[in-house]
């Protein structure tokens, strides 16, 4: 199950709105609506899970706190845990080092050109953060395989240009690397 249909699932079994939520999670009207939604989760240990969890545990007739927190967690699609701060800041590294502008990636991967900016600013998450991923990997191996930025994007990968001599290779590495936590600069 979904973690948006794990919460709306919790709602109407408590028999609570996403106002009354809201109200006793501390979190905002509009959060619990993204959730809601499947716009946006929580990431695995964050407050904002353990808010909703407290808050869903404090009602007459719930689960314990720890069940909550069990079931949403496990709900969560797997991009949830990424590190969406290194994710974002590798994103900027590397679009700044291959000299590619927003507006191209978006077009690239089918994107308003508005919404990868926002991306990049921090304002906003992709909907399925690993699709954006994949996405943008194979963009990136499709515009520079056999290009000579392919030593540069070797280089900020920390690899060998021997290591991507394959679309395939290349695509791998920039999948993993940009779902790393691993900051740039690091181990490098």
């Amino acid at each position: 199950m979904t973690f948006a249909k794990q919460l709306k699932s919790y709602l109407n079994s408590l028999g609570i709105t996403q106002k009354e939520l809201s109200g006793i999670s501390g979190l905002s009207r509009a959060t619990i609506s993204r959730y809601c939604s499947g716009e946006r989760e929580p990431s695995s240990g964050s407050e904002e899970i353990r808010k909703l969890a407290s808050g869903l545990s404090s009602l007459p007739g719930a689960l314990s706190f720890d069940d909550y927190l069990k079931a949403l967690t496990g709900s969560l699609s797997e991009g949830a845990g990424l590190d969406y701060d290194a994710f974002v800041s590798k994103l900027r590294f590397l679009m700044q080092n291959l000299d590619l502008r927003p507006s191209e990636l978006a077009r690239g991967i089918y994107m308003d050109p508005s919404h990868i900016s926002r991306i990049l600013s921090g304002n906003r998450r992709p909907r399925n953060i690993n699709v954006f991923i994949g996405d943008t990997a194979a963009f990136i191996t499709q515009r520079y395989t056999g290009s000579p930025s392919i030593s540069s994007i070797a280089d900020i990968l920390g690899l060998d240009a021997s290591d991507v001599n394959s679309s395939s290779a290349l695509r791998k590495h920039l999948t993993s690397w940009l779902g790393s936590s691993e900051l740039v600069g690091e181990d490098e």
